[in-house]
């Protein structure tokens, strides 16, 4: 949830309490217990919403940490074989350079 939200949440929490205080049937101290209680249910509430978005974020971040290490090994693994590649090219025409020197009559 966004702050706005917490807010109209907290709003709309104490507008309830206040409109069943004026229009319970109940006494003083039953209004007091049941807006006790439904405050209660509300923390609780809220407390296992924030443990679910936890796991969920938790969730989200090993699943990041874990595709950027995956793309970190594919990153050396192309940069490795293009090494191996260049080095190959380079020992080709050293190779190609040294049989044309050998076989080239001298003047």
């Amino acid at each position: 949830m966004n702050r706005d939200s917490w807010m109209y949440f907290g709003l709309g929490l104490s507008l309830g309490a206040v409109v069943a205080t004026l229009f319970a049937p109940a006494s003083g101290s039953d209004t007091r217990q049941m807006i006790a209680q439904k405050a209660s249910e509300g923390i609780d509430q809220l407390k296992n919403q924030s443990q679910a978005w936890k796991g969920s974020v938790t969730d989200a971040m090993n699943d990041t940490v874990q595709k950027t290490k995956d793309t970190v090994q594919k990153a050396g693994r192309t940069l490795q074989y293009g090494k191996d590649n260049l080095n190959a090219a380079v020992q080709g025409a050293k190779d190609a350079y040294r049989e044309a020197v050998a076989t080239t009559p001298n003047m």
